[in-house]
């Protein structure tokens, strides 16, 4: 829903009937162009769906595998170049740039139709998911903003007597938690494909990513120890050690006082 109405909105804005001409990134484009783009927009916005997640990975992992498979590069290139050149990137650029002299379609050049399509739509979805791999202090806000309001619509639902959404209970959800696990089966393999299409994900963001994931799991033992000395039995041990070392004081000053 939430996403439809983005949608929407967009296109009343640059298209529709809140149109401003100031705006108009499309003044100079024909209807057809006009259209694909705008068909590619609402794809785009509509795939920031988290339900649509895990199927969209799978879908673009395999037809990148599939282009890079089907591309046939000349043998006599040298490796290192060789292996740049397999980049999806540069498969695209040498496939799409090349114009068609017959009717007849050629298939790997509709997979690369399709795999540029595919590719601006996880980019904008890996935009919107991106607060877990930025740097720490943007992580941390981030992660506490997300946190507060998913809490608020837990607590709507509880309210309303309907079922509490996934990571929406204040009561249960456990903050370092929720973010290793988000980090480590979203985030991760998300700018892990990215970063096969985009080298600089792989050699900039990894590494933010993996730092992160040692922070949370950090902070997740920071709190379970501060939760453990808070434990009834822990602060009677915590005190009854205290007690010892007075009691050991104790003694040897009274024996000072026995020797003098």
């Amino acid at each position: 829903v939430l996403e439809s109405m983005h949608s929407a909105v967009g296109h009343s804005l640059l298209l529709g009937e809140e149109k401003n001409e100031e705006w108009d990134v499309f003044k100079h484009w024909d209807n057809e162009q006009i259209g694909r783009a705008r068909a590619i927009m609402i794809k785009a916005i509509l795939a920031t769906d988290m339900s649509t997640h895990f199927p969209s990975v799978g879908v673009l992992a395999s037809l990148v595998e599939k282009v890079q498979v089907e591309y046939v590069e000349d043998d006599t290139e040298e490796e290192e170049e060789t292996n740049k050149r397999h980049t999806p990137l540069y498969i695209l650029s040498q496939i799409l740039a090349v114009r068609e002299t017959n009717k007849e379609k050629n298939p790997l050049k509709e997979k690369c139709r399709e795999l540029a399509n595919l590719i601006l739509k996880f980019l904008l979805h890996a935009a919107d998911i991106s607060n877990p791999a930025k740097k720490n202090k943007l992580l941390v806000y981030w992660a506490d903003k997300a946190l507060a309001e998913f809490f608020d619509q837990g607590d709507r639902e509880v309210e309303l007597g309907i079922p509490i959404s996934p990571l929406c209970d204040r009561r249960t959800v456990k903050r370092a938690d929720s973010q290793i696990g988000f980090l480590k089966f979203v985030i991760r393999p998300t700018y892990a494909l990215l970063g096969e299409i985009l080298p600089r994900v792989k050699e900039e963001v990894i590494p933010i990513v993996d730092q992160n994931i040692n922070y949370w799991t950090r902070e997740k033992s920071r709190i379970s120890l501060m939760t453990l000395t808070q434990h009834p039995v822990m602060r009677k041990a915590t005190m009854r050690a205290s007690d010892f070392k007075k009691e050991d004081s104790d003694i040897g000053e009274e024996e000072e006082e026995e020797e003098e």
